[in-house]
């Protein structure tokens, strides 16, 4: 049996959750092709986590909304940290080929010597 709490967090994804998404998917689709699917691809996974947090958690609805939010705050993370440690790993091999590639002088030709 569902609990009175459990029934009204579901519902609360589905009902206002789920028409609000709509109107800013249905905006946003006309700036950017792709962002209706995206959005309600990601809103269906999110959806699905915070349901399996839910059913393991017993009836703790705030518990099962702590881990979805801390999960989705781990994919935004990930999600800016792989761009900017690969823009890192672009300017160490950029730096490191740009020194690579200098030309070599003939011995006795340089200024140094």
């Amino acid at each position: 049996m569902i609990g009175a709490n459990k029934a009204a967090a579901l519902l609360w994804w589905l009902v206002p959750g789920a028409g609000f998404l709509y109107r800013i998917l249905s905006t946003y689709q006309k700036i950017r092709s792709g962002a209706r699917f995206t959005g309600w691809a990601l809103y269906l996974l999110s959806f699905l986590a915070f349901a399996r947090f839910l059913c393991a958690n017993g009836d703790s609805v705030a518990q099962a909304a702590f881990w979805t939010a801390e999960l989705l705050l781990a994919a935004v993370r990930a999600c800016w940290g792989l761009p900017i440690g690969l823009a890192f790993t672009a300017l160490i091999l950029g730096a490191s080929a740009w020194r690579w590639s200098w030309p070599r002088l003939p011995k006795g030709t340089d200024a140094r010597e």
